[in-house]
């Protein structure tokens, strides 16, 4: 029997166990050749008593133990107990005998002992089992690497072009994010199995998008072979692997040329959305509802394949025999699942009265976009915004500018298991534009503590959650960089002698030829137009190019709709700190600007919000 500490929310709803002890179980029956009757899961707590387990409930919840060999006779040979809180429980707790030299598990009122096998890392568990048992380890079938290692040249000249990667060493290990693309190398050590390697910031067309089908909690797990076969179904030319030795599912979908990942990203989160695939609610035994993702479309795409336990799903060819399918998918010319489920999306958002045929621009991804999120959320136009108690921090903060979407995540918490990294990184960058830094950390410090979340990581380890989410604020203050003081002086003081000259008394001279193509002046707000020229700036530094492209919707982020070319005017003709480049490039609805206040110096102060 391997046991866990305490089923979570979703275990209790789905009447299932945790996956990460399943993963336990599956190992110990496939290396010791141990049937379904023979090694079980279970939970020192199989009951929800809050979120913090203590040694007076584990004793409670341990009668069963007792009732079940009373019963059904059935008596363990070896207990295994998983993680030292629950090591720490079963001492305090009585349920572990100490008078003897080993480990014994002797619940009072058990007919007899058996022994108990404390284990801290995962990869321990065959060995002392099979001590304990006295029962040798089955050596699994090693796949070889070597082969296709060599290949490593011809998977990533399939790829499309990227300027960043994640890497990443061991299933318990964070991803590491690095500025430039993946080299022959690097994809070397991955098809080796010695970490997993993934592009990032992909910024031209992809060659497929990336379907992740995860088992991460016992939702997921219970809906996970169903899942399967719906995909299947809607999804029949495209590729199944296994992501990794976790057991999930990346479907990879082939994207007709031309197309960006994050385009199909948001088609594909619709499609799913449309036909009730992506989510599943189930009702707990409290009445509560509780929902997980089943199908998550990342922005990014993940690890690639071949990597640590990655293969093709059901197949017995060699590696390298299966990066040749993969190959040959990558390089086919035929993307009907990825257009079929487009136009099918397409179709039904047309009813709903959302039309989004024809060219794609920001406005069009924004509202799909909205819209994707309030399904989510199961709002509509009519919602109420949930209140927020006197003296909470979050009211001091400027938030009706928000979509609904995101106010309603701020207010209430994490809606559903599986979101919790995309809905914090959401919020933060919410923030960034908001309050300094102290402040950020404060609010989302408050906003994991004192909410409702529907979180597994939250319910079972809150200071690592409180840990990760400190990690992702430094990383969006180090991508974003800032706007150096000395630069942003120099801009405030423009702006300054810009909105003098356009609003000089009317018996002056007239404001200077420059400002006279400006349509209507006085309709702006100084700190409007400041905050919006800062924002712009910071993008600049953001991206660490002197030139990129600006769309209408970033001069109109703070002046409102129809004030794009007023906007551009005053900050680029009336000022000397952007400069117009080049008119839009084909099939970009964006014109090219210079910044010329260049370069940023390494470590100098810098702002991230207005002063």
């Amino acid at each position: 029997m391997v046991l866990g500490l305490a089923a979570s929310r979703a275990a209790q709803a789905a009447q299932s166990h945790d996956p990460k002890i399943l993963r336990l179980v599956e190992a110990l029956r496939d290396g010791l050749g141990l049937g379904p009757e023979e090694c079980v899961a279970d939970h020192l707590l199989a009951c929800g008593l809050g979120r913090r387990v203590t040694a007076d409930q584990v004793a409670a919840c341990s009668t069963r133990f007792v009732e079940q060999e009373k019963s059904r006779g059935a008596r363990p040979e070896v207990v295994v107990v998983v993680g030292r809180e629950a090591q720490a429980l079963v001492l305090e707790s009585g349920l572990i005998n100490m008078n003897a030299s080993q480990w014994v598990w002797a619940p009072i009122g058990t007919g007899r002992s058996c022994s108990a096998v404390p284990i801290d890392d995962p990869a321990q568990i065959l060995a002392e089992v099979g001590a304990a048992l006295g029962t040798s380890i089955r050596n699994p079938r090693r796949l070889r690497r070597t082969r296709l290692a060599t290949r490593a040249a011809e998977l990533l000249s399939v790829l499309g072009k990227h300027d960043g990667h994640r890497t990443k060493r061991g299933e318990s290990a964070d991803w590491r994010t690095l500025r430039h693309p993946i080299s022959a190398l690097l994809l070397q050590e991955h098809l080796k199995g010695r970490l997993w390697v993934a592009p990032h910031n992909t910024s031209r067309e992809w060659p497929y998008i990336v379907l992740d089908v995860d088992r991460h909690n016992a939702v997921q797990e219970q809906a996970f072979d169903a899942t399967l076969r719906k995909l299947k179904r809607h999804f029949p030319n495209s590729l199944f692997i296994r992501s990794s030795s976790s057991g999930g599912v990346h479907v990879y979908v082939r994207l007709p040329k031309g197309t960006y990942y994050r385009t199909a990203a948001r088609w594909m989160r619709a499609y799913l959305t449309l036909r009730d695939i992506r989510w599943k609610k189930i009702t707990g035994a409290d009445s509560k509802v509780i929902q997980a993702e089943l199908v998550e479309v990342p922005p990014q795409p993940p690890r690639l394949p071949f990597g640590a336990g990655s293969s093709i799903l059901g197949s017995n060819m060699p590696l390298a025999q299966q990066l040749d399918k993969f190959l040959g998918f990558i390089t086919s010319k035929t993307p009907r699942d990825y257009t079929r489920a487009k136009h099918h999306a397409l179709r039904m958002l047309r009813r709903e009265g959302i039309e989004l045929k024809g060219r794609w621009t920001p406005a069009r991804r924004r509202r799909l976009d909205a819209w994707i999120l309030r399904k989510e959320l199961d709002l509509t136009d009519r919602s109420v915004t949930a209140k927020l108690p006197a003296g909470d921090p979050w009211l001091a903060v400027e938030l009706n500018d928000l979509p609904q979407h995101l106010r309603h995540v701020a207010f209430t918490g994490i809606p559903a298991y599986g979101t919790r990294v995309r809905w914090t990184h959401a919020l933060v960058e919410a923030l960034l534009d908001r309050v300094p830094e102290h402040q950020v950390r404060a609010l989302m410090a408050h906003w994991l503590k004192n909410r409702t979340h529907a979180s597994e990581d939250m319910e079972s380890d809150l200071d690592y959650v409180v840990q990760e989410t400190g990690a992702i604020i430094t990383g969006a203050y180090r991508r974003i960089r800032g706007v150096p003081e000395r630069f942003w002086t120099e801009i405030e003081d423009v702006l300054r002698r810009l909105w003098r000259a356009l609003h000089r008394p009317p018996s002056s001279l007239l404001p200077p030829l420059h400002l006279q193509q400006v349509r209507d002046p006085h309709r702006f707000d100084f700190d409007d137009l400041r905050k919006t020229a800062f924002f712009i700036a910071r993008a600049f530094y953001a991206e660490g190019q002197q030139e990129r492209a600006i769309f209408a919707g970033e001069f109109e982020r703070f002046t409102g709709s129809n004030t794009a070319h007023d906007v551009q005017e005053l900050l680029t003709k009336g000022g000397s700190w952007l400069y117009y480049v080049a008119p839009s490039a084909a099939g970009i609805v964006a014109r090219k600007f210079r910044i010329l206040l260049w370069p940023r110096r390494r470590g100098e102060p810098s702002l991230f919000v207005p002063p």
